[in-house]
């Protein structure tokens, strides 16, 4: 079973793939239609949507507890193992600090090594 709800299957096609819901489901009312009318624009099943969103090899990092998996350029976030919501991942890289330590300069900070 897939941790990934409609909601964030929804924001995946909308935030990442640019999806305009307005035009594709007018009469919408929740997320759960609006999935099924990707599905069906994309001729693909609600579970292979789901996959998109999140493929099969993450689902063991989400079981684990994770709170938020960054993958090809989306963030999945994650509440209680299930992916609640999906966003575009920022780069947010800040430049490295130096600071002085026993006569060697050492670098500190936070990375983003992808």
């Amino acid at each position: 079973m897939s941790p990934v709800t409609d909601h964030a299957a929804v924001r995946f096609f909308e935030r990442v793939h640019h999806v305009d819901f307005s035009a594709l489901c007018p009469g919408a009312a929740d997320d759960r239609a609006r999935l099924l009318a990707v599905c069906a624009a994309l001729e693909i099943s609600v579970r292979e949507a789901r996959d998109l969103v999140c493929p099969p090899r993450l689902h063991r990092w989400i079981r684990r507890g994770a709170s938020a998996v960054t993958v090809d350029g989306y963030r999945l976030v994650c509440d209680g193992r299930t992916v609640v919501t999906t966003t575009v991942a920022e780069k947010r890289r800040r430049p490295p600090r130096l600071r002085q330590g026993g006569g060697d300069l050492h670098m500190c900070g936070v990375y983003d090594l992808r």
